[in-house]
């Protein structure tokens, strides 16, 4: 259902799809994982190199940032780092919003629109991914060399490899709230012990599963206390 004029934007997720720069518009794509947020009154994303957060106020149409406070990756290049700046930049301008269908546009005290968004889909994490990353307990760890941890979601039910043995488990979900079943996995015996650990790892990570976050062509997986549980792109 698209939001109707005034709604609030307290648990929204949008996606960057373009930014106003010299009377145009400059389109951005999805790949490049430039993201925006309102969650338990504050607000925080991505800009494609770093993540970002701080408060923000909302009355009626009326919407103010206030201080973001971000990471300090370096971007990979000039391009990145040029949309890092006007992003943010832009963001501390806004003073309204318009919503229209699935599209949040943010102006600026005249009402000249800044930046354009699109309503951020749960139903994007349908497909295959490649495991990157787990937590192991103690730390998030890159997968094991040579291995390829996959996790697919369908409809309905997830699978893949765990980089020894099949798995499969039923899941519901709920906006961006997720919640995974037993998992039921093969029994072949892994051929080292690292990747026996990691295919424990990874199986459990699975069943404490509670929240998610595309950005681009990366997932996260959270668990209910928001600590990060697996890393995977496609």
């Amino acid at each position: 259902m698209a939001l109707a004029q005034g709604t609030s934007l307290e648990g929204t997720r949008w996606t960057l799809t373009s930014y106003a720069q010299g009377g145009r518009f400059v389109p951005v794509g999805p790949e490049a994982g430039v993201t925006l947020e309102f969650t338990q009154n504050r607000i925080g994303g991505q800009t494609g190199c770093n993540s970002f957060g701080g408060n923000y106020t909302q009355d009626g149409n009326r919407l103010q940032m206030g201080s973001l406070v971000q990471t300090l990756m370096a971007c990979p290049d000039e391009a990145q780092n040029r949309l890092e700046r006007t992003y943010l930049q832009a963001l501390s301008q806004v003073r309204s919003f318009r919503l229209k269908g699935n599209a949040l546009r943010l102006n600026d005290e005249t009402g000249r629109t800044l930046l354009v968004f699109a309503k951020a889909r749960p139903q994007a994490i349908l497909g295959e991914w490649a495991v990157t990353a787990l937590n192991t307990g103690n730390a998030i760890a890159s997968v094991e060399p040579g291995s390829r941890p996959t996790l697919t979601f369908g409809p309905k039910n997830i699978g893949g490899n765990t980089g020894c043995n099949q798995y499969t488990a039923r899941y519901t979900m709920e906006n961006f709230s997720l919640q995974v079943e037993a998992v039921l996995s093969t029994k072949r015996a892994c051929p080292s012990e690292a990747l026996a650990g990691q295919e424990t790892a990874l199986l459990r990570a699975l069943e404490k599963v509670a929240s998610f976050r595309i950005v681009g062509k990366r997932l996260t997986l959270y668990d209910a206390e928001g600590k990060v549980l697996l890393n995977l792109t496609r």
